[in-house]
């Protein structure tokens, strides 16, 4: 469970200075509405400009934020 919790803390999307995403910390359960994901990412922190469900079969809610330069 830690090694998946690990590796998907965070990751790069786009390239330096891009765009990255991590797991949202307080989305309850499997993620079914990006709408729903989203508002909830940027409820959490101030630094997340968005969010989105991700994944097949299990779709969690992951968050954007600006990858650092």
């Amino acid at each position: 469970m830690w090694v998946f919790m690990h590796y998907s803390e965070m990751r790069s999307v786009g390239a330096q200075g891009g765009i990255c995403s991590h797991m949202c910390r307080t989305y309850p359960g499997w993620c079914i509405h990006d709408h729903s994901c989203d508002g909830i990412c940027k409820a959490e922190s101030e630094a997340n400009i968005g969010g989105a469900c991700e994944g097949n079969p299990t779709r969690l809610c992951f968050c954007q934020t600006p990858c650092p330069s």
